[in-house]
């Protein structure tokens, strides 16, 4: 297992676009990166998937890194995007927005109950 010091620890969690919590610096904990669908293609939003993968790898094993890849979720800014794209949200499989869906599968990740995962990209876009 590879080491690292408190500086170069500062600097690889310096490289992630995430909230830091006290438990990450503290070398323990869970990162959770979301991005939108686009996420997974290479894409404005493709970064935060590369990033995570690379989280995991680095920081293992005592910081989990996974990712969610987020569908249309009813904020206000998703419906006013939905409503413009109705012929899209006819093309979700589970055919409606989300609603609580991704902070509910953030809250699983950063769980004790996901222990054993990490390196994980989650979709949370009703099969879309």
């Amino acid at each position: 297992m590879e080491s690292h010091s408190g500086d170069q620890f500062d600097q690889l969690l310096s490289l992630y676009p995430t909230r830091r919590s006290h438990d990450v610096r503290a070398r323990h904990g869970s990162i959770i990166n979301i991005s939108a669908s686009s996420g997974e293609r290479s894409s404005p939003g493709g970064p935060a998937y590369a990033l995570t993968k690379q989280a995991a790898a680095d920081l293992a094993p005592t910081v989990r890194a996974n990712g969610l890849i987020s569908g249309l979720v009813g904020t206000p800014i998703g419906s006013k995007e939905m409503g413009s794209r109705k012929p899209k949200y006819d093309m979700i499989p589970l055919r409606r927005m989300g609603q609580l869906d991704v902070a509910e599968a953030a809250l699983f990740l950063a769980s004790d109950k996901a222990s054993y995962i990490t390196n994980s990209i989650l979709p949370v876009d009703g099969g879309g």
